[in-house]
């Protein structure tokens, strides 16, 4: 699977109680070469929209958080999308083809709990990993909400299986009997 990454794109979410104020904020940031979604009604008289641009020009949290707190906006989150190559084995996000053949070495069996369908997810690092798309032992314990992660099935699901266990805390000893 041809894994490289093209693009890397940061998401800003920002909330505010006037549409006009919030709207300026997103239009003034569009004229900086991000892209808007929204505004979108995020509950009674309040409203969010979501910035997003390439990391390459993305002024970063800090800065968008101090142009929020500038305005009377509230600055909510941010989240990373990395951007691949669309090949006959996975589409830009990382989604494995129904008719991609791969070796057990680079997915993870998935079986929804609800469906009882069983698909496969894309093994990344977690530092390519698009969280909730494809699976990383940073995001593994998220997809376990809705879906049986079958790590005994594939070579890759092992090796996930042993990169949690690596990376879980150590318990702290018990207090010694007084």
């Amino acid at each position: 699977m041809n894994s490289a990454i093209v693009d890397t794109i940061v998401s800003h979410m920002v909330r505010g109680d006037d549409l006009g104020v919030l709207t300026d904020f997103a239009a003034r940031h569009v004229t900086h070469g991000y892209e808007t979604s929204g505004p979108w009604e995020a509950g009674e008289g309040r409203w969010e929209v979501l910035l997003s641009q390439s990391l390459a020009s993305d002024l970063g949290r800090e800065e968008i958080e101090a142009r929020c707190a500038a305005a009377g906006l509230t600055y909510m989150g941010t989240a990373t999308e990395h951007l691949m190559h669309d090949t006959a084995t996975h589409d830009s996000q990382g989604v494995i083809k129904l008719s991609a053949k791969l070796g057990g070495s680079v997915y993870v069996s998935v079986c929804d709990k609800y469906a009882k369908t069983v698909g496969r997810v894309w093994l990344r690092s977690p530092d390519t990993c698009n969280h909730g798309v494809t699976i990383c032992h940073q995001c593994a314990e998220s997809w376990e909400i809705d879906y049986d992660v079958l790590y005994s099935k594939t070579q890759a699901g092992r090796k996930l299986s042993q990169q949690r266990a690596d990376t879980r805390p150590t318990p702290a000893p018990p207090f010694p009997a007084e």
